[in-house]
């Protein structure tokens, strides 16, 4: 991923989240198992702002795309509706070249507050 340094508005992302759950994808999510869910201690609360920011100084964002600017990874973000919530899922990242070629990321699922 290379980031031109040009914001690409994305109006779906912004406001206050909550993580709900870690899931392997966005079929395996389902919102009656939040409470027992896997959680990703690295991402519990987020605050998308307007012009790539976001309440934590490591991580912009552009489009839909997250990026945390400590770890130098470029994360997908995706907005799906579920029943009538919206949630944001988030790659949890953790891609490295010592991962075998059919692994992938985790997703991180967040609720607004």
């Amino acid at each position: 991923y290379l980031f031109d340094g040009a914001f690409v508005s994305n109006t779906a992302v912004l406001g206050d989240w909550i993580q709900v759950a870690q899931v392997a994808n966005v079929d395996a999510f389902k919102p009656e198992a939040e409470a027992a869910a896997d959680k990703n201690p690295a991402l519990q609360k987020l605050t998308v702002k307007p012009e790539g920011k976001t309440d934590q100084e490591s991580l912009v964002w552009s489009g839909d795309t997250l990026m945390d600017l400590q770890k130098l990874q470029a994360l997908k973000m995706t907005i799906e509706k579920v029943g009538n919530q919206d949630y944001l899922f988030i790659e949890s990242g953790g891609f490295d070249k010592k991962n075998s070629t059919d692994w992938k990321s985790l997703y991180t699922v967040m609720k607004r507050k």
